[in-house]
């Protein structure tokens, strides 16, 4: 056998040739690369049986439409307890929800993962929050350009069963229903074509600023900060009107806010206000504890609409924990914890709140008395004074004593929320919302501003969401978040469980130690 001999010529012919086999082949793996990313070359074929892994045809017309690209933000944190495994299911599967979109239309969305665990994850994650208007995790806020819609996860992406705690009965909660899809969907239609909701915080009568404030000093000011960047989350864009600097309410307003003003209202500031309802605005209006100790132009148009305020301020007993008895005469009568029986379960604002067993708190509320309403207006009920509650009403020198005066003060029952909603054509409104014309009017009085401080509005955040949400007739938006089955509540100030546990703290628990004592004491002697 003849061995073959290579030439210089021959190597180079070869390497040549090794050379451009590889050029090819790169070549080939780009170009099979480029093709894998066009949607109309991919083939997917989804193997599981729920079909997580597929995208409805809704979805990806949406995606493809889009003419710029989504940033999406996750704000996802593990929670301990009970609700624990479902939520992170509920988290996990957005994320894989987020993906499956991301490759079915590449291009089409930045998603954003945060990081709340680490210390310098954490600090970017608050940065990027204060950028969206966002105050609360275990959400994902979907943003298109300065236009964001927040989407939590147990209010929008699913729904939870909350289980049975019972020992004997025990089943663990899970996830009833999961509509990520559904949410992601909604909210992309209505960032892609509805325009923002315009609020307006009315200014220069002492009204609550809206202004960001340090949180050490949110017990101090009257601000509504948080209730101002929950409003931007909604969806809403926040802005302020003050009379003397724009004059009238400008034409793009759709709710005008105003929150515990404690100056009286000129009339041609109260003229301007009127006229933006009678064109068909939403007007919600917070009143302060102290202003309306007079009469002035804005309570004057609040009961033109059939909502007249009383004088004094809403008291409720509160239980002694020793001897269990109702009290008085503390200030502590004025800061009242509204049970869910309380919330008129006819109208869309409350009866979520009323089915999820929700509670509102206010401090120094005032209250209001039906009056008659003018044709085509619809007055109706939002939130009853407590049982037992009672107006305290200011001696000579403004001062509440806190003690119920049966000759001079009234218990009967009163309303600390209204709402009305008026027809600008003279017809009549629409009970409840549902069905109403777009150009009907729609007002809100609450009797305390404090519903809306930053040191209440966290626990009245499903009503302040609820009653702005109304007031724009976005009736599809107001919703109730979950809450902790395992989440238990004691009423410490008039509920009958917090004197018994007194009273077991006090005595039960040192008498079963002296008790031990002495059986011990009696065992040894034996």
């Amino acid at each position: 056998m003849v061995a073959r001999t290579f030439t210089r010529w021959t190597r180079a012919s070869l390497s040549i040739q090794v050379a451009f086999a590889v050029l090819l082949s790169i070549a080939a793996a780009v170009l099979v690369i480029g093709l894998a990313e066009q949607p109309r070359f991919r083939a997917r074929v989804d193997l599981t049986e729920s079909g997580r892994n597929s995208l409805d045809s809704q979805t990806v017309a949406l995606l493809e439409s889009l003419e710029e690209e989504v940033q999406v933000d996750l704000f996802f944190r593990a929670q301990t307890g009970a609700l624990g495994p479902p939520l992170a299911e509920v988290q996990q599967r957005t994320r894989e929800l987020l993906f499956v979109a991301g490759e079915a239309v590449p291009g089409s969305l930045d998603v954003t993962d945060h990081d709340l665990y680490s210390r310098e994850g954490r600090a970017a994650a608050d940065e990027r929050m204060r950028e969206l208007g966002v105050s609360v995790i275990q959400v994902m806020v979907i943003s298109i350009g300065e236009r964001r819609a927040v989407l939590g996860v147990d209010t929008d992406l699913a729904t939870f069963d909350p289980g049975d705690p019972n020992p004997r009965s025990y089943r663990a909660p899970s996830v009833a229903s999961y509509r990520g899809e559904e949410a992601f969907d909604e909210a992309l239609a209505r960032l892609l074509s509805e325009r923002s909701p315009r609020v307006l915080f009315a200014t220069g009568h002492g009204e609550y600023g809206i202004d960001p404030v340090p949180a050490a000093e949110r017990q101090t000011l009257r601000a509504a900060s948080l209730l101002g960047a929950e409003l931007r989350g909604e969806g809403f864009d926040v802005g302020t009107w003050d009379p003397l600097r724009d004059g009238g309410v400008p034409a793009d307003c759709d709710v005008l806010a105003i929150i515990g003003p404690d100056q009286p209202y000129p009339a041609n500031h109260a003229d301007a206000v009127a006229a933006f309802v009678e064109r068909g605005g939403g007007l919600m209006v917070a009143v302060d504890d102290g202003l309306f100790m007079r009469d002035d132009a804005l309570s004057e148009l609040l009961a033109r609409y059939g909502m007249g305020i009383q004088r004094g301020i809403v008291n409720a007993p509160v239980r002694n924990p020793l001897s269990g008895s109702l009290e008085s005469g503390f200030e502590q009568c004025a800061l009242l914890d509204v049970s869910e029986d309380r919330l008129s379960n006819g109208h869309p604002i409350t009866a979520p709140l009323r089915e999820r067993g929700r509670r509102l708190r206010l401090w120094r509320s005032r209250s209001f008395e039906r009056l008659p309403a003018p044709a085509g207006a619809v007055l109706l009920d939002l939130v009853q004074t407590p049982e037992n509650a009672w107006r305290d009403l200011p001696d000579d020198f403004g001062r509440w004593n806190f003690i119920y005066e049966p000759k001079r003060e009234d218990r009967s029952p009163a309303h600390l929320a209204l709402a009305a909603q008026i027809s600008v054509d003279g017809s009549s409104a629409v009970d409840g919302g549902l069905g109403a014309a777009d150009d009907d009017a729609r007002i809100v009085a609450v009797g305390a501003a404090s519903a809306f401080d930053d040191e209440f509005v966290t626990i009245n955040l499903d009503f302040a969401r609820n009653a702005f949400n109304w007031l724009v007739d976005r009736d599809l938006r107001i919703r109730v978040a979950e809450r902790d089955p395992f989440e238990a509540r004691i009423d410490t100030r008039r509920g009958t469980a917090f004197p018994v546990l007194s009273k077991v703290a006090l005595f039960g628990l040192p008498g079963l130690c002296l008790a031990l004592g002495c059986f011990v004491a009696w065992r040894r002697r034996r």
